[in-house]
């Protein structure tokens, strides 16, 4: 495969799903890797399925595009460090990569917008 169809490849291959409401996010739309919350006024709370073996080595970018917050949770906290853990808020251009490894979900980065 030439270099060039590499590049137009992996051009295809990226796939994003934008959420403007809150929801509890599916498998599916895990798979998508590029997730945004946007909603101008009102929070949207996106909540991660239960990690189990069926999620293991999902990772994903969640991003907050719209001007209202955008909230990531998972019951039981990220890592399994419990309530306190179980949130977290993201401001307009902010964003968290999560990884689950098939027990507990982790926040792999989070990142304050420029």
């Amino acid at each position: 495969m030439s270099v060039q169809n590499f590049r137009r490849e992996q051009r295809l291959a990226r796939r994003y799903i934008e959420k403007t409401a809150s929801a509890t996010l599916t498998a599916d739309e895990l798979e998508f890797g590029f997730i945004a919350g946007n909603h101008a006024s009102s929070t949207v709370a996106l909540t991660l399925p239960a990690a189990d073996a069926s999620m293991k080595g999902y990772n994903s970018l969640i991003v907050c595009k719209g001007a209202a917050n955008t909230t990531v949770s998972v019951s039981g906290g990220f890592g399994g460090g419990g309530a306190g853990q179980d949130t977290v808020t993201l401001a307009q251009g902010e964003m968290c990569q999560v990884f689950c490894d098939g027990e507990k979900w982790y926040v792999l980065h989070h990142t304050a917008p420029a």
